[in-house]
């Protein structure tokens, strides 16, 4: 069934081109959405607290965030080796605004649970599953 729509799709991209743009999340909203995984993934390594309310997110983080990254590098022409500061900088503006929220815990959540969507039109074979 997966091989079925995934051909559908790509003959609608390759016959519609202008679909590519309907289906493609804005790269600004992926980027956060790769931090807010990264951040859940990075808490999970470290053992922290009801970390294990998410689903593992190791594996699937890494897949959402090398789609992330290309994007940026095809799109946005971003030399690699301005990444790893780029990136730095948003998870820590990601954090301090989590971290200003008057519940981390939820405010973590909230900005996980409206970033999954975005792993079926990114990173779809990396979904995370369970929890």
């Amino acid at each position: 069934m997966r091989t079925l729509l995934t051909a559908l799709i790509a003959f609608l991209f390759t016959t519609f081109p202008a679909l590519a743009d309907v289906v493609e999340p804005d790269l600004d909203r992926q980027i956060h959405c790769a931090v807010v995984f990264g951040i859940v993934a990075g808490e999970q390594k470290q053992g922290k607290p009801d970390a294990d309310r998410f689903p593992a997110m190791d594996e699937p983080g890494k897949q959402f965030f090398v789609a992330t990254a290309t994007r940026l590098i095809e799109e946005r022409k971003m030399p690699i080796e301005q990444m790893e500061p780029f990136f730095i900088a948003r998870v820590r503006e990601v954090q301090s605004t989590i971290a200003q929220s008057s519940n981390p815990a939820k405010a973590l959540e909230a900005e996980y649970a409206k970033c999954l969507p975005l792993f079926a039109l990114v990173a779809p074979d990396a979904t995370p599953k369970g929890r």
